[in-house]
């Protein structure tokens, strides 16, 4: 059940690097199990980013944009806040403890590791900030 009215998975936008990286394709694994477990749809990043004007007005006006950076750049954020979007709900790979490298065989712990700490994300959002808790991933204990 959600515990916030703002949002719902229909309205949850994931937003994922997919970085010439280990963390940013562990970004991008990551969104598209959050997808595939119907926590919000996975959407794609490059549109914004690239002006496409259909995609950055729906982005603009989704409940939440979910959105998972490989590391410290980091380029999804960046890319949506320059579109106008506000993440509700924002992890980073490497503040996971996951140290960025050029080794794309993808651990599935480390996949796992990124998910828990989305849905961990939704719920310790604090209730009240503008864009906080609002994700679908949020859920009450």
């Amino acid at each position: 059940m959600l515990s916030s009215d703002r949002s719902s998975a229909e309205d949850t936008l994931i937003y994922s690097c997919a970085g010439g990286c280990n963390v940013g394709q562990l970004s991008n694994a990551a969104a598209v199990r959050l997808d595939q477990e119907g926590l919000g749809t996975l959407f794609c990043l490059a549109a914004v980013g690239g002006h496409v004007d259909d995609l950055v007005q729906k982005a603009q006006e989704a409940g939440c944009a979910l959105v998972i950076d490989g590391c410290p750049v980091q380029c999804a954020r960046r890319t949506l806040e320059h579109a106008g979007v506000e993440p509700c709900c924002h992890v980073v790979v490497t503040e996971l403890g996951i140290e960025k490298n050029r080794n794309f065989e993808l651990c599935a712990d480390e996949v796992e590791q990124v998910v828990e700490a989305v849905k961990s994300a939704g719920t310790d959002a604090g209730e009240g900030d503008k864009g906080s808790g609002c994700c679908s991933c949020r859920s009450d204990a």
